[in-house]
């Protein structure tokens, strides 16, 4: 829908999604896919020193057995003070000494706790870690209970970060004086990887588990959230109160978690178990909406996993500025505030995906959690796969499918500019980790490994390795022995190709019919082959149609090219290459257009459907030569397909164009997807909006904000004479689709005196929109007398200079070279000066020609 209103003259940013998380994440929104293409316009070489360390899992010399922290917030100063109690033990050795990871604090005081004293140790600080001088040595057998008192200062961190999680600094206060008009009052932690002691003392490290216990003290109003289950929560004298959470199942310091605010708490009880959402007080009718499905996906995993879920409760709560897409914190996780959506949100999107990879973490990452950054996939794949299994289940076969298919398109552009093993040993840093490859890719090869041992083993396999491996920390090989126990079957071969080897297959494909011997040829060849990437083995099923029937084969690819013979009665109408897209990897195969037509008829499930499409699309590019298929496809289930046919007809010949106008208006009035009814609209309104500028007032009542955002386009393109004043009753809506219509109008009538309206609903979007609305706000301003675009580049210059997402820093430089007066090239080249980030600094020398 952004895309199509974006025809009113937003600057192109070129690029696909980057898919990550800091526990999440694949997340769907506009501002993570423009940081990603900004990720993606150039690869600095690694360091061959570097890429030679050998990341191991960390040695463990103690064994964190149980936190206790006591913690206070100091919103003034933005400081966190807390006392940390840690019960310890050698893990094997005799120690004299403990180190612990303590990011940026000022420790007052460390000491031996015994018989309710403190007994003072001695202790050096460099303010990344305290090592603590034991009083003696103490063995395995012997526990020890240390006691800090600290306080941490996240705000004076040097702060980094990555493309996934933009921040690193653990603790966050939003607004914490309450000055800011449209943002409430937060506090919140955000733990991977290693940033949980940047507010507590701890072992950081995702091999290292405890149980633990807190106690938050804030103001009265506040709620909050942490780990576990509230014990109790105690008013004190000074109007503060005393939040006691306790977790009593070990997890890892990184998935430890606090939250503090003014939120709604929803809460509902289903199968034994509590669930609560926190959401700001404006969506407490929608919290239901936005998570409901929470406990059916609960009922499903467990089935399917034969495991219960493992934590006391489950809580999920909606946080702003958050630094990556959502975080699955032991039986608490935290999401974007891009999920705060309204039920009229929810008809054009929902957040299940999201929800149900969070959620999937709560077995794998949090119950069963990898060793090591090398290892994240045994997090991650998992968590992507989800979204796989849940949509098969919800929403059917098809939705899955092209769930799939988007998976591997976006590993797919990844890897035109890195090929990585999915397990790594050898990286320059461990945020590294979470791309395309520990996601989307690691998602791909469960499920073909699902394919491969079929789908009774598979989930028996995923129950044994979570029994197995409870509450434990596990490598590749752990998953491996568990498939291969239940299986009888070695798998090395598998895990090796997949897991442990960069690349993926690149096959090419040709078929002939021999009429003789009434046999199909298909002759394959592998065409990724290199010293990295030798042949791979893996199944590849084809399907043979004629007369409206299918015949399926399953042939075995293990060389560098192959020649198949499959017996047919007859020449084939179309030739269907993996019709279910299992091959995590590429596949080239061409037909003729009779052929993809064929294949369009008869296909069974929307991607071969898609695929046809797409193979005529490119025979024939933008000379669309036989439009009758697309037609056809107006009214085909799958509501994608629809919408792709009505992209493609905007390019075939006027009468075509013209044949379908009254079936386009049906579906802009009757489809049941509110995309297709979205996209129907435009079409009507690139074609004759005139004729149905009737019908583009009606769409502005309906139900779906994407419809009515491409209602106010289209009307925009009428001859009427009350576009302004319609698009003035719409100034008050929120939602970005409707703001991003109304203001595509008034950049293009250069309607300046509306500069303000748009500052207001810049100050008040989502992050992940402001890439837009910067673009918008400089067309506006590109219109404006000169006096007025000097004081609104000020605005864009500190956009450039100091905001925390690229993407924005990067719009608003766009912004400021539209503007044409005297000494701009000046103010272009400040901002050039004053960017720390290579990749941009790259994107400005091309924009200048350089």
């Amino acid at each position: 829908m952004i895309d199509r209103i974006l025809k009113v003259g937003v600057l192109a940013f070129a690029g696909t999604a980057l898919v990550s998380c800091s526990g999440s994440k694949q997340i769907a929104s506009q501002a993570q896919e423009s940081d990603a293409e900004v990720a993606e316009v150039s690869q600095v070489a690694p360091s061959d020193s570097v890429l030679e360390i050998y990341r191991a899992s960390r040695p463990r010399t103690v064994d964190l057995l149980h936190t206790k922290l006591e913690v206070k917030p100091d919103w003034s100063k933005r400081f966190l003070y807390g006392v940390a109690t840690l019960e310890l033990s050698p893990y094997f050795y005799p120690q004299e000494e403990v180190e612990l990871d303590a990011k940026g604090f000022d420790v007052s005081s460390v000491g031996l706790a015994e018989n309710g004293t403190v007994k003072p140790l001695a202790f050096d600080y460099d303010g990344k870690k305290i090592w603590v001088k034991l009083d003696r040595e103490y063995t395995r057998d012997e526990k020890l209970v240390l006691s800090i008192d600290y306080v941490a200062k996240p705000d004076e961190l040097e702060v980094g970060g990555s493309d996934a999680i933009s921040q690193d600094k653990g603790l966050y206060f939003i607004d914490p004086d309450g000055t800011d008009p449209v943002k409430p009052t937060q506090l919140w932690t955000q733990g991977e990887t290693e940033a949980s002691s940047c507010w507590f003392p701890t072992i950081d490290s995702p091999n290292e588990r405890c149980t633990q216990e807190i106690y938050i003290t804030v103001d009265d109003r506040f709620k909050t959230l942490s780990n576990g289950v509230m014990v109790f929560s105690r008013r004190n004298e000074d109007g503060t109160r005393t939040d006691y959470w306790k977790m009593d199942k070990a997890h890892a310091p990184y998935l430890f978690m606090m939250a503090v605010g003014e939120f709604a708490v929803v809460e509902e009880h289903k199968g034994g178990l509590e669930y609560k959402y926190y959401v700001e007080p404006e969506y407490e009718g929608d919290a239901k909406a936005i998570f409901g499905n929470t406990p059916e996906m609960v009922a499903f995993f467990s089935e399917k996993l034969d495991y219960p879920f493992p934590w006391p409760k489950y809580s999920q709560v909606i946080v702003r500025d958050f630094v990556s897409g959502a975080m699955e914190n032991t039986s608490a996780s935290v999401f974007m505030e891009s999920v705060q959506s309204n039920k009229r949100e929810l008809i054009d999107r929902n957040w299940d995906g999201i929800i149900a990879h969070e959620l999937f973490h709560q077995w794998f990452g949090d119950l069963v959690t990898c060793e090591s950054w090398s290892n994240l996939p045994l997090n991650e794949a998992f968590a992507n796969y989800s979204e796989y299994l849940w949509n098969e289940h919800k929403y059917g076969k098809d939705a899955a499918l092209e769930h799939q298919a988007e998976e591997l398109a976006g590993y797919l552009e990844e890897s035109k500019v890195k090929k990585e093993n999915l397990i790594r040993y050898h990286y320059r840093d461990k945020e590294e980790m979470f791309d395309r490859h520990s996601y989307n890719k690691g998602g791909r090869v469960l499920h073909m490994l699902r394919d491969l041992v079929g789908d009774e083993a598979f989930f028996k396999s995923l129950s044994v390795y979570l029994k197995h491996n409870a509450y434990k920390s596990v490598e590749l090989a752990n998953l491996r022995l568990a498939f291969e126990e239940v299986t009888g079957m070695d798998l090395n071969w598998f895990f090796q190709q997949w897991f442990l080897r960069p690349g993926h297959p690149v096959v090419d494909i040709e078929t002939s019919y021999d009429e003789a011997n009434k046999k199909l040829i298909v002759e394959l060849g592998q065409a990724q082959i290199s010293e990295d990437t030798p042949a791979y083995t893996f199944p590849l099923d084809i399907e043979l149609w004629s007369n409206g029937k299918k015949e399926l084969t399953r042939i075995w690819v293990d060389s560098p090219s192959q020649r198949y013979e499959i017996p047919f009665g007859e020449k084939p109408e179309n030739v269907v290459v993996d019709p279910e897209s299992l091959l995590c990897g590429e596949i080239r195969y061409e037909q003729t257009p009779e052929a993809w037509l064929s294949q369009y008829k008869n296909g069974e499930n929307v991607l071969v459907r898609g695929a046809a499409l797409n193979g005529l699309v490119d025979i024939w590019g933008d000379s669309i030569k036989d439009s009758s298929v697309f037609i056809t496809a107006l009214n085909d289930p799958a509501s994608s397909i629809r919408e792709y046919a009505l992209d493609m007809l905007s390019g075939a010949d006027e009468a075509s164009r013209a044949s379908v106008l009254d079936k386009v208006a049906e579906m802009a009035e009757k489809d049941p997807s509110s995309m297709v009814r979205s996209a129907a609209i435009v079409f009507l309104g690139d074609e004759e909006p005139n004729r149905f500028s009737s019908l583009f007032r009606l769409a502005m009542a309906d139900s779906s904000y994407s419809v009515v955002g491409s209602a106010l386009y289209s009307y925009s393109m009428t001859d009427a004479q009350d576009c302004g004043q319609v698009m003035e009753r719409f100034e008050n809506e929120k939602n970005v689709n409707v703001v991003l219509s109304i203001a595509g109008y008034y950049a293009e009538k250069g309607k300046y005196d509306k500069f303000e309206w748009l500052m207001g609903k810049y100050a008040s979007s989502q992050k992940q929109d402001r890439w837009y609305m910067v673009q918008l706000l400089g067309q506006l301003l590109m219109r404006a007398p000169e006096a007025e675009q000097r004081q609104g580049a000020e605005f864009f210059m500190d956009l450039a200079m100091n905001d925390k997402a690229p993407h924005v820093r990067l719009a608003a430089f766009q912004s400021v070279s539209m503007l044409g007066y005297e000494g701009i090239s000046e103010r272009l080249m400040e901002i050039r000066e004053n960017e720390a980030d290579p990749r941009l600094r790259e994107i400005y020398a091309s924009l200048a020609g350089e």
